[in-house]
């Protein structure tokens, strides 16, 4: 039997946090939380996850190095960030954007097509 997908949701507004981890559950997904860029690098330490969703600014400054080290791990990403990529750092340039708020349907969509192994996850 194989295990879920684990998705790793890097966002400290907690209502977004909580609405993602519900649909990605209901989508079937494994879902880990982080709220900060400080608890998202230690998950990482010691877990790899098959596909991260991130948001950009956190209460503890940008994320950087958790999309540096995403990407240096072969892990696809998702940018849920109000945020364009013209506006952040090159290590969040690598990932799938969508800007905030994105549907419910786009989300997932995309947590689907980058799972499977299509690095672009776009919609």
């Amino acid at each position: 039997m194989m295990l879920a997908p684990l998705v790793l949701v890097l966002e400290d507004e907690e209502l977004i946090s909580w609405d993602l981890e519900v649909l990605l559950a209901e989508a079937g997904y494994l879902v880990a939380t982080a709220r900060s860029c400080a608890q998202a690098a230690g998950f990482l330490d010691t877990r790899r996850p098959d596909v991260a969703i991130l948001d950009i600014l956190l209460s503890d400054g940008q994320c950087v190095d958790v999309a540096k080290k995403l990407r240096a791990d072969g892990v696809p990403f998702i940018v849920h960030s109000a945020l364009a990529p013209t506006e952040v750092d090159d290590a969040f340039r690598s990932g799938t954007f969508l800007v905030k708020p994105a549907g419910i349907l786009d989300i997932v969509g995309a947590v689907t097509k980058l799972a499977a192994g299509d690095q672009r996850g776009t919609i």
